[in-house]
């Protein structure tokens, strides 16, 4: 959350990244 807060490069990558972990670890569970 703090690094989402400051911005930049990461900022984006975690914005991105944790929805995607989440429908990811979603499809394994339903599979």
């Amino acid at each position: 959350m703090a690094k989402r807060q400051i911005g930049g490069q990461t900022g984006d990558v975690l914005g991105a990244g944790q929805p995607i972990a989440e429908i990811a670890m979603l499809i394994v569970l339903a599979a």
